[in-house]
Parts: structure tokens; C-alpha cells; sequence
């Protein structure tokens, strides 16, 4: 399951200071700092419905309410939300959505592809394909 969870969120080097990450159908490049950082904050599940997860982050400078939505597109309760370059992305939302995978993997793939039989049939398509042509 998690080769179909990596069709959702995606991470690669941009270059030696950004980090690219995929989130549902939304691409963030962000520092490799704010890419560490993340993963020094703790987090809480709130609340998951079809329209929005709802976490609790505890960043460096308070507790922040992150909301995720099905595209890949979120809001945070962080200051940084004023300093964004629309490409970017704060440390609370990797945060939570790194959680997200890793501990409610069922829960992600259904928030973002709600036909989950319909992608999982999608990816074994794709994976036949690219074997056959020896990738």
C-alpha cells in the first residue's frame, strides 16, 4: 500500500538548499532547514472528514492548527502564511502530513483518492507498463 500512498505525497532534491515535496496534486519546494525541521515537531490528529484533516502541530514558537485539504492545498494558523511565495510550504504542514502518511496510511489514501480499488487498479496499470519497458 505504500507505493500507492507515495503517488500522493512525494518528496526529491531539488537542488543543495530545496527539498520538492507532492502532496495530492500540489507542488511545494521549501529549504532543506524548514524540510529538518519538520520532523523535530510534534503532532495531533484532530479531526479527518472528505473534506479536511484537521491537525494540531506544536511548532518552535506555539501550537498551530493545520488543515489539509483533499487537492494538496492547506492552511496554517503560523505567521509564515504571510511570508509565502505561493511555492513554498511552512514545517507545521510537512509536519502533519508526514504524520499523516506514516501513521493513518488507510486514512490518507481515502482522503485523497476516495475510489481507492479504482487507483489501486491505476497503479498496478501503470507499474505493468513501465516494467514492460524496463524501467
Amino acid at each position: 500500500m505504500s507505493e500507492l500512498a507515495d503517488l500522493f505525497f512525494y518528496v526529491w532534491r531539488e537542488d543543495s538548499n530545496k527539498v520538492g515535496i507532492l502532496v495530492g496534486r500540489t507542488r511545494y519546494v521549501v529549504t532543506v532547514r524548514t524540510w529538518d525541521k519538520a520532523f523535530q515537531l510534534s503532532t495531533e490528529l484532530v479531526s479527518i472528514n472528505e473534506r479536511q484533516v484537521i491537525y494540531e502541530v506544536n511548532g518552535y514558537h506555539g501550537r498551530y492548527q493545520v488543515v489539509i485539504f483533499p487537492d494538496g492545498t492547506y492552511t496554517c494558523e503560523c505567521p509564515y502564511e504571510v511570508y509565502r511565495d505561493g511555492k513554498g510550504c511552512c514545517s507545521h504542514f510537512i509536519a502533519a502530513i508526514v504524520d499523516f502518511k506514516r501513521h493513518h496510511e488507510e486514512e490518507f489514501l481515502r482522503f485523497f483518492c476516495p475510489d481507492i480499488e479504482e487507483a489501486r487498479e491505476a497503479y498496478e496499470r501503470l507499474k505493468a507498463g513501465m516494467e514492460a519497458y524496463g524501467y
